[in-house]
C-alpha cells in the first residue's frame, strides 16, 4: 500500500508541474545570483557542474535546490512514461503513432541524463602549442601540416585555416582548424579550439666557412674549434634581415656573444672562422584548447530519438485528420 502511494504521487502530474515551475523559478534566481556576484564564480566553464560540488557555499544554495528539483522531474517523467505505454499495452493498442508522445517523453528524460553526463564529465585542457612536430592531447597525435591566412586592411586576422594532421590510433587524417571552426573528434565528444596562431623559428642554415650547415635553436654544434650555440633570431627595426645571436663556449666564463645578419656581404669572423646567416627555417604554430564533453554523442542520439517521436505523433495526427474527413 505504501509503495503503490509512493508510485501514484511519483507519477502525478501535479508534481510534475510543480516541479518543472520549480526548476523555471530556481534557474532565474541563479542567473541573477551569478550576474550580481560574479567574483563567487570564476572558474565555472561550460557545463561543468563538478565547480558547485567542490565550492560548497549556501550562496550556492539555488543549485543544489535545483539538482534535486530536476532528479525529481526526471523520476516523475520516467513513471509517467512507464504508466502511459503499460496502459496501453493492456488496452492492447497495437498502432506504433499513439505511442509517440512515449517516445517524445523518453527523449526529454535522456536529455536530462545526457545534461547530468555532460555537466559531470565535461573538461577544459589547458593550452597546448601544435606545430609540425607531432604532439599528444587528448588521447591523439595533433601537427600542423600549413596555415592559410586572408588579413583586412588595418592588419586584423580575416580568415585563418590550418590544415592539422590527427593520429588516432592506426588512422590518420586531416582536419580545417580555424577560429569558430573546431576540430571535432568523437562525434563532438572531443572539440579542439583555436586560440592562437603564428610561426617560430625552427632552424638556420649557417654558412661556416663556405660550407652551410643546419643549426636548431638552443642546440650545441661545433664552431671551429669551440662550441657555439645559436641563442635566438632579432629583427632589429635598423635593419631589414634577421639577425642570428651566436653564443660561443656557452655556460662557460668565457662565452661570447656575437650577432650574425642574414645576407651575402655579412659574414662575420667568430674565433677566425667566417660565419654567415644563409636562411631560417620557420615552423607553423597553433595554440589550441580541448573541450571534452561525453554527453554530445548522447546528445545527438536523443535529437534523433526526439524527431522520431515528433513524426509519429504528426503521422498520429494526420490519420486523425483522414479518419474525420
Amino acid at each position: 500500500m505504501v509503495l503503490q502511494n509512493l508510485y501514484d504521487t511519483l507519477k502525478s502530474k501535479k508534481l510534475g508541474i510543480l516541479a518543472g515551475f520549480a526548476a523555471t523559478g530556481l534557474l532565474i534566481i541563479g542567473s541573477l545570483v551569478m550576474n550580481f556576484a560574479p567574483e563567487r564564480y570564476e572558474g565555472l566553464h561550460g557545463e561543468d557542474i563538478n565547480f558547485f560540488f567542490r565550492n560548497v557555499s549556501l550562496i550556492n544554495g539555488w543549485f543544489y535546490l535545483l539538482f534535486a528539483g530536476l532528479v525529481l522531474y526526471g523520476i516523475n517523467a520516467f513513471f509517467c512514461t512507464i504508466d502511459s505505454v503499460l496502459v496501453k499495452l493492456r488496452a492492447g493498442v497495437k498502432n506504433v503513432t499513439l505511442y509517440g508522445g512515449s517516445v517524445v517523453h523518453l527523449a526529454f528524460m535522456l536529455t536530462l541524463v545526457a545534461h547530468l553526463v555532460g555537466g559531470l564529465g565535461s573538461k577544459q585542457g589547458a593550452p597546448v602549442t601544435i606545430t609540425d612536430k607531432p604532439v599528444s592531447y587528448g588521447g591523439v597525435e595533433l601537427s600542423v601540416a600549413g596555415i592559410e591566412t586572408s588579413i583586412y586592411p588595418n592588419g586584423m586576422p580575416k580568415v585563418v585555416q590550418a590544415t592539422i594532421k590527427v593520429r588516432q590510433g592506426e588512422k590518420e587524417f586531416e582536419r580545417i582548424l580555424g577560429y569558430n571552426q573546431p576540430v571535432v573528434l568523437g562525434l563532438g565528444a572531443k572539440e579542439f579550439l583555436l586560440k592562437q596562431y603564428g610561426s617560430t623559428p625552427k632552424e638556420v642554415i649557417l654558412n661556416v666557412n663556405g660550407k652551410d650547415q643546419a643549426v636548431k635553436l638552443k642546440e650545441e654544434f661545433t664552431l671551429g674549434a669551440s662550441r657555439a650555440m645559436v641563442a635566438g633570431l632579432f629583427m632589429p627595426p635598423q635593419v631589414e634581415a634577421p639577425v642570428a645571436a651566436v653564443i660561443v663556449n656557452p655556460g662557460d666564463v668565457n662565452a661570447e656573444q656575437h650577432y650574425v645578419r642574414m645576407g651575402k656581404q655579412d659574414a662575420q669572423p667568430i674565433k677566425d672562422v667566417m660565419v654567415r646567416l644563409e636562411d631560417v627555417k620557420i615552423s607553423n604554430a597553433v595554440v589550441v584548447d580541448l573541450k571534452e564533453n561525453p554527453s554530445v554523442p548522447l546528445a545527438l542520439a536523443v535529437t534523433l530519438l526526439f524527431a522520431v517521436g515528433v513524426v509519429m505523433v504528426i503521422f498520429r495526427l494526420a490519420q486523425k485528420l483522414a479518419h474525420k474527413y
